[in-house]
């Protein structure tokens, strides 16, 4: 029987937060979550975001907005009135039934609550008032809960996902979305706490001082009402998340510059990767960007760095000297202070995701008769049996003895 004091957890990111080991350490605990009392729904296709777009939106907001098609498991984006029915009514026979068991409810998405920009309509607000209304229908206490981060180090983040995701437009259009994001965040927090109540939005500031357990799992579990467990769980890198971005930068127009003659880059990379060239400027400024772009930067995530200090009243991550660290490492003629083990600590971070995404690309792209040398002094890049066993069934299919007999060995058991 559902009780009074059930509740009901929107995990909202937002992104760059560790949502996604939030999300696998929930569904990796799913049963022994169960049995002391929270509930993780089956995220499915789409996780949690697709739950809610069928709990808490009404079928107009499924055919007036483009959702992108992998919410609906890869079919037909005109969602039919019953499709929709079947769905909803599923998804409300998985949240009952933890109901009437008396448990808790983890929801976890960065999709929620929040409107994509080519949206006809708006669905932010319409969702969390629906989902505050479910809560209310089912005597359960809704709960936000959100990640904040050190301004600078959240956008240097937003910064390079944006210029993955966009592959045209100018750096300065880049720049804008990133900086456009932030503030979107501000707006959306703002939202929920009229939506939910003040109290019912949980902010965490991303200080190892602040989170329970010293770590963000840790802290989300007791958030949650959840005992500690001991994971093997990643301690927050309290370094200089600059560094992992400028070397990711750095990596991606290495990669570029030595593709096989007749790859074009442009199809596996952004092209702002040259604009991003000019900006985190040359190999002696590898880990920031130019003084000049971060005190624009600092410009515009003021707005941003105040709403969250008002909130968290954080010193460290959000005070008036937060980013003292970062102008510090950026002298007047660009050349940040940092030591060589730091740049081959952070290089070993982002080498192994570099390495995935060229060997994914030349498996996608690459005439393997006309590149086998490259394959075969490439080998390392491809870290997984199902990457060996891709390229090894295009060997074959290519007749391309040498990277047959190369992958076949790798393959075979010892």
């Amino acid at each position: 029987m559902p009780t009074s004091d059930q509740k009901i957890f929107f995990h909202i990111g937002p992104p760059k937060t560790g949502t996604t080991a939030i999300q696998n350490h929930m569904q990796d605990f799913k049963l022994q979550n169960a049995a002391d009392g929270v509930c993780y729904a089956t995220p499915g296709t789409g996780g949690h975001q697709r739950l809610q777009m069928h709990m808490f939106l009404p079928f107009s907001a499924h055919q007036d907005n483009p959702w992108p098609a992998g919410f609906y498991a890869n079919e037909t984006i005109s969602l039919s009135q019953d499709n929709y029915n079947a769905r909803r009514e599923k998804a409300q026979q998985e949240l009952q039934s933890y109901l009437r068991d008396g448990k808790n409810i983890v929801l976890s998405s960065e999709g929620f609550f929040v409107d994509r920009p080519n949206f006809t309509s708006s669905v932010a607000e319409i969702s969390a008032r629906n989902a505050a209304q479910f809560a209310a229908q089912n005597s359960l206490k809704p709960y936000v809960i959100a990640y904040l981060r050190h301004p600078v180090d959240l956008w240097l983040s937003l910064l390079h996902q944006t210029s993955s995701f966009h592959a045209i437009g100018t750096f300065r259009q880049i720049l804008q979305i990133s900086w456009r994001r932030l503030d979107k965040l501000r707006t959306q927090i703002e939202m929920l706490r009229n939506v939910f109540g003040e109290d019912h939005v949980i902010l965490r500031s991303m200080d190892p001082k602040d989170l329970n357990g010293g770590t963000i799992i840790n802290d989300f579990r007791y958030s949650v009402g959840l005992p500690p467990v001991s994971v093997a769980d990643r301690r927050l890198n309290t370094k200089d998340t600059g560094k992992a971005v400028g070397l990711r930068l750095k990596l991606h127009r290495h990669i570029i510059q030595n593709l096989p003659e007749g790859q074009d880059p442009r199809q596996h990379w952004s092209p702002l990767i040259q604009a991003f060239g000019s900006a985190f400027t040359n190999d002696t400024s590898i880990y920031l960007p130019s003084r000049d772009l971060l005190l624009v930067a600092l410009e515009k995530l003021e707005p941003v760095r105040q709403y969250f200090y008002d909130l968290t009243q954080n010193e460290k991550l959000f005070g008036p000297d937060y980013a003292e660290r970062y102008l510090n490492l950026v002298s007047e003629d660009e050349k940040p202070d940092l030591s060589q083990t730091d740049m081959f600590a952070a290089l070993s971070s982002v080498m192994t995701r570099a390495d995935y995404e060229l060997a994914e690309a030349m498996l996608d792209h690459a005439d393997l008769s006309a590149s086998s040398d490259w394959f075969v002094q490439n080998i390392r890049r491809f870290r997984n049996v199902k990457q060996l066993k891709r390229l090894h069934d295009k060997a074959v299919a290519e007749n391309v003895t040498q990277i047959i007999t190369l992958t076949a060995k790798l393959l075979t058991p010892d």
